[in-house]
């Protein structure tokens, strides 16, 4: 049987650290669309050029759909929920490589996340290395459709592992009764 066409989504911020059109034209070369749907949904403010070199690309690129519309949390959070895979690939402005803060702390994956997406990203540490996701050494067509096929044959385990990932780790009111103790406001 054939798996079902997955369906992606990059959601956030449109400039070049986030690597938008480096994703399109890997989504192109390697023939992506014949596996999968992509979504751009996206805000921007003071990157206008890039916003509209972004625009030019999705033309040209199969496959895939943009919108600029800003939705409110609960309207967010379902849009997400309608993908199976969320992309959150950045570049390295600083050249520093470090990017272990990235994980834990990224308003992004954590939607993500809570939504039951795997994610595809290029942030290199061990809590990539397994599902809920998985990384790319590069944004290259290669590597983008490695990663969409494993997610595909997977999508079961990494949904779960997504679910279950956003509990654990992103979860506040497991860590609540711990500050409030800490803090002395306890009753």
């Amino acid at each position: 049987s054939q798996n079902p066409p997955l369906k992606a989504i990059y959601s956030g911020y449109i400039d070049e650290w986030a690597c938008v059109l480096e994703l399109l034209e890997a989504f192109e070369k390697s023939r992506a669309y014949e596996i999968a749907e992509l979504r751009i949904h996206g805000h921007h403010m003071g990157t206008d050029p890039y916003l509209e070199a972004v625009k030019r690309q999705v033309q040209k690129t199969r496959g895939v759909t943009m919108e600029t519309t800003y939705y409110r949390d609960e309207l967010h959070l379902r849009l997400l929920a309608q993908n199976h895979v969320g992309l959150a690939l950045y570049r390295d402005m600083l050249g520093t490589g470090n990017f272990t803060s990235m994980i834990p702390s990224s308003g992004k994956i954590s939607a993500y996340l809570w939504c039951a997406l795997a994610v595809l990203t290029k942030i290199p540490g061990p809590e990539t290395l397994e599902p809920p996701f998985v990384c790319i050494r590069e944004i290259s067509a290669p590597e983008l459709r490695r990663g969409l096929e494993l997610i595909q044959s997977n999508l079961t385990v990494f949904r779960k592992a997504a679910r279950d990932r956003a509990a654990n780790d992103y979860n506040f009111d497991r860590y609540m009764e711990k500050i409030v103790r800490r803090l002395g406001w306890a009753a």
